[in-house]
């Protein structure tokens, strides 16, 4: 990663490069520009999946989440038909047999920051999977700020530019934010945000539908 200087993995601390604080990848108005820099951003920080690696696999995090809600279904009852979709649409994905990858998983405008020498990523998680679950976080991000309506516009441009399977995108995207909206209803996070991303999930389905009707 380009804004790393030096790290220790057994005591699992970096030493970042200093940077812009506050000019951030939202500080860019036009949308297919900050779309064009995270795609290039994504592709410039991607690291092949080392066997050898102690970070954790996207499966066992989806797994977990699967888990947790079962283990407390009176506070999930109104997201409990999501577990089988989410588990079946992970199951296309395994399927396919993808390389796989170690991922920033929190890709999103705020961790995308410009710098003298350019645009840096910081505050990486560390999750092995698939690169189109790299595409999430952005996604969410910008269709949080520009209504969903936005969401076939922004995941074609994102699909062209990094040359991924559009539905494939898709699904890592419902993924990703059934496994946020777990996060948000265990913290007690603002219930607008959590409703928000609920219907993101439902619009999701709607296009995975239509792709699936024409294949």
């Amino acid at each position: 990663m380009q804004s790393v200087i030096i790290y220790n993995i057994d005591d699992r601390v970096m030493l970042l490069e200093k940077i812009n604080p506050g000019y951030n990848l939202m500080n860019i108005k036009n949308q297919q520009e900050r779309i064009n820099i995270f795609c290039t951003m994504l592709n410039n920080i991607i690291v092949n999946n080392d066997s050898n690696n102690e970070f954790r696999f996207y499966e066992n995090i989806i797994k977990e989440k699967i888990e947790y809600v079962n283990n407390n279904k009176q506070d999930y009852t109104n997201i409990l038909y999501m577990l089988d979709i989410t588990n079946d649409l992970y199951n296309d994905i395994k399927k396919l047999n993808l390389p796989k990858y170690i991922l920033h998983d929190d890709l999103q405008h705020k961790n995308i920051i410009k710098s003298n020498q350019g645009w840096k990523v910081i505050d990486p998680h560390g999750v092995i999977g698939e690169k189109a679950l790299e595409t999430t976080h952005f996604i969410r991000s910008e269709l949080l700020d520009n209504g969903l309506e936005k969401m076939d516009e922004i995941v074609t441009l994102i699909s062209n530019y990094l040359k991924e399977d559009k539905l494939l995108i898709y699904k890592a995207l419902y993924i990703s934010t059934f496994c946020k909206v777990v996060y948000y209803i265990k913290v007690k996070y603002d219930s607008n945000i959590i409703f928000c991303n609920i219907n993101m999930c439902e619009k999701i389905l709607e296009y995975i539908s239509k792709l699936n009707k024409n294949r």
